[in-house]
């Protein structure tokens, strides 16, 4: 059997209070989980990747795509 290491015997003991989950500041502008959600511009990354976003199908293609 592995001895546990000082690390997990110390998180053990820690208690975890409200101040670890206060938010600072209130953010009203794009963050990455709804950048992410976006299927239009999962789409144009995809695009710009392969090198088609400027092209006649990336056009097309991202104007078919519903927008929130």
């Amino acid at each position: 059997m592995k001895k546990e290491t000082a690390a997990v015997a110390i998180r053990k003991i820690t208690k975890v209070d409200q101040a670890d989950n206060v938010v600072l500041f209130r953010n009203d502008g794009f963050t990455v989980d709804k950048l992410m959600k976006d299927v239009r511009f999962r789409v144009n990354a995809a695009l710009e990747v392969a090198g088609l976003q400027g092209t006649s199908y990336g056009l097309e293609l991202v104007r078919g795509l519903p927008s929130y």
